[in-house]
């Protein structure tokens, strides 16, 4: 008996073995040019392949999500989304290396009390972890929500090249439990 596996490979060079795997179908569709922006309680969303924004401290982290896979299944919250995530712990970007890949979010499996999940929803950038959730939204996992040095924001960039943490036009949030879905939009 002979066993094949085939790799589909990305646009960046990247196995999507590990997201096919997981449940997502095997094409990854580019983010919409006008996807929406929003900031949540806990983090900010960019549906459109623009940089999301977290300020902590003095170092300042960028995602983005050029693109995303659906779920096997078609449900429209479960699916894969390549990244691309920059750390700056000074703020600025020119020589701030990218650490590309794809997060996953799945349905849990299992049984209470003993549940996880199948998919990659975690990056670990510098000494802080984000939480994915499909499509495009990120949020802080490692500080107790009281933390309020924690600032975030959605952008209009594509190229880390353009990032100006500075622009008097971007509007930091603050963590904030009782803030609702906010729709950001640049003129």
């Amino acid at each position: 008996m002979k066993i094949f596996a085939a790799v589909v490979i990305t646009a960046w060079g990247l196995p999507l073995l590990g997201c096919a795997a997981a449940g997502c179908v095997d094409r990854f569709i580019p983010a919409a040019s006008k996807g929406e922006l929003f900031v949540e309680r806990e983090g900010a969303c960019s549906l459109n392949g623009t940089f999301i924004l977290l300020r902590k401290g003095g170092g300042v982290i960028a995602v983005r999500f050029p693109a995303f896979a659906a779920a096997v299944n078609g449900k429209e919250d479960e699916g894969c989304g390549q990244y691309e995530a920059f750390f700056a712990p000074d703020g600025r970007f020119q020589a701030a290396a990218a650490e590309r890949g794809v997060l996953s979010e799945f349905a849990l499996r299992g049984f209470h009390p003993i549940a996880w999940q199948p998919g990659r929803d975690h990056l670990h950038i510098g000494k802080t972890t984000l939480a994915y959730f499909h499509p495009g939204c990120v949020s802080l996992l490692d500080d107790p929500p009281s933390d309020q040095d924690v600032e975030f924001t959605v952008t209009r960039w594509r190229r880390i090249e353009d990032v100006n943490v500075l622009d008097p036009a971007l509007v930091w949030h603050k963590r904030d439990a009782e803030r609702r879905e906010e729709k950001v939009i640049f003129d």
